[in-house]
């Protein structure tokens, strides 16, 4: 084989493994959802190019998503991605009724199909931090679905939170709640 076949060989493998090795997810260990399961949900975070203006449009109507360098796209809401720092600039979405719902929480932490390895957080980069993955939206809100839910623990739209911040966070949320459903329910 002459050194320019190997060459272009190598050039073939690199991109073949930069363009589809970021398919697959890392998935975090004690996750209560099984990774056959979490490889059929990664598939629904590919959206076409109608589905993602429709995210936008519903998400982010003043346009906001254009302000991004990273945008993710879900259905039920949209990342800002950091690529550098591995978090969320910001999270825009839409709650609606049909979110807010009881479902039984299934951990189902692992990467983002959609970041390369380079782009993304880990599963091992908050072993031992003491910092808890903290949700951006916050997985009580997307409820209507086991697929929804699941797809709120990548870890692209997560933020290093200490344990009491959460807590407080958690029932200061909690709280306003209840009063705003005190006020409005009928």
């Amino acid at each position: 084989m002459s050194v320019r076949h190997h060459v272009r060989d190598m050039f073939i493998l690199t991109l073949l493994a930069v363009t589809v090795g970021s398919a697959w997810a890392e998935v975090c260990p004690f996750n209560e959802v099984a990774k056959p399961t979490l490889a059929q949900f990664d598939q629904q975070v590919f959206l076409t190019p109608a589905e993602k203006q429709q995210a936008q449009a519903e998400h982010a109507p003043w346009g906001a998503a254009r302000l991004c360098d990273r945008l993710l796209e879900h259905r039920e809401y949209l990342v800002c991605y950091d690529a550098q720092t591995w978090v969320a600039r910001w999270v825009s979405s839409k709650l609606t009724a049909a979110d807010v719902t009881d479902r039984p929480r299934l951990n189902a932490f692992r990467t983002d199909p959609r970041l390369s390895d380079q782009e993304s957080a880990h599963c091992d980069d908050y072993r031992g931090s003491n910092y808890d993955r903290g949700h951006a939206v916050p997985r009580s809100d997307m409820n209507r679905s086991p697929v929804v839910q699941a797809n709120t623990f990548f870890l692209s739209k997560m933020a290093p939170q200490t344990p009491i911040l959460y807590l407080q966070q958690q029932q200061d949320y909690q709280q306003k709640q209840q009063q705003h459903q005190k006020r409005w329910s009928w």
